[in-house]
């Protein structure tokens, strides 16, 4: 955070509290990585559906890492990593590795970048390692763009606000097909919103609908901080029923959704018994939902399910 390190955290979510249910799937954490922490400071936060979006999420998490020099989160859940699945080979070539703003100067020149030069986007150019006459002064304390100890409030303010800025310059420049991706028929007005591996039994439960002549739309989150407002909220405004999925108690992407957006979700359906969703389970509420007879909270209980 206050050195604006750029590193990846796996965050691998099984059932909870405390020792919970370790073997035993859950996604009891979204919250929690959004906003855990000591102080405020910018981080990103993905979220994986697939075995496909873990590979490329991994790599894409390393990316924006680098190239806005902050922590980035990777949210899996137990359902997800302990599935075995016969894949394609994994498109290696399309791998590209970015390593953000660097900072070069030639060798007869008298020129020192500051580690936290203030910039536009926030984003500081870096060094490259072994730079002759350069250096990373790095602390946990408040500090002037040179990395030195300074606990002025004009500095302060500065800082604060270049760290904040970073975080709505990655909102602005990251393109929508890598913050969500919209599944089943783009024209419905019966929408659902999920994220993580529920995916898999949505779009399940969208083929079983699909032929008892119900058309509906899956929008899968896959960046969840910054979390897509604006692309959201346009998607959100064409829908008259709205459906979020989850695999905890308390609703924590609605919430999130709510709170971002302003729109509130018709049906939040839920399960937190530790299994993940399926296909058939989901299948039966949805055609509840469309058939207007669901609850406005509905607990997925039969374990099987």
């Amino acid at each position: 955070g206050m050195n604006e390190v750029s590193v990846v955290v796996t965050l691998y979510q099984r059932s909870g509290p405390s020792t919970g249910m370790p073997t035993r799937t859950e996604q009891g954490e979204l919250q929690f990585a959004i906003h855990a922490g000591h102080g405020e400071f910018p981080r990103m936060v993905l979220a994986s559906g697939d075995l496909n979006e873990c590979f490329h999420d991994a790599v894409q998490a390393f990316n924006y890492a680098e190239r806005y020099q902050m922590p980035v989160i990777h949210l899996l859940d137990k359902a997800l990593t302990s599935t075995v699945q016969t894949v394609r080979p994994f498109d290696v070539k399309s791998v590209r590795i970015e390593r953000g703003e660097r900072y070069r100067v030639e060798e007869d020149q008298d020129v020192r970048c500051p580690r936290f030069a203030i910039t536009e986007s926030g984003i500081s150019p870096r060094p490259l390692l072994g730079q002759p006459g350069e250096e990373h002064w790095l602390t946990g304390v408040e500090h002037t763009v040179e990395g030195r100890v300074n606990e002025d409030p004009l500095i302060r303010e500065q800082m604060m606000e270049k760290r904040a800025r970073k975080l709505r310059w990655a909102a602005h420049e990251i393109p929508i097909e890598e913050k969500l991706r919209i599944y089943g028929d783009p024209e419905t007005p019966l929408t659902i919103v999920s994220w993580g591996s529920n995916k898999g039994a949505i779009l399940d439960a969208l083929v079983r609908l699909k032929t008892d002549g119900i058309n509906a739309r899956l929008l899968h989150l896959r960046m969840l901080w910054p979390f897509p407002t604006t692309e959201l909220s346009d998607l959100l405004a064409e829908a008259s029923s709205l459906v979020v999925v989850e695999s905890n108690y308390s609703g924590q992407l609605a919430a999130l959704m709510r709170e971002q957006t302003g729109h509130a979700c018709d049906h939040l359906i839920v399960k937190y018994s530790g299994r993940p969703f399926s296909g058939e389970a989901l299948h039966k509420v949805l055609r509840a939902v469309h058939d207007g007879t669901a609850q406005q909270r509905i607990v997925v209980s039969n374990p099987y399910e």
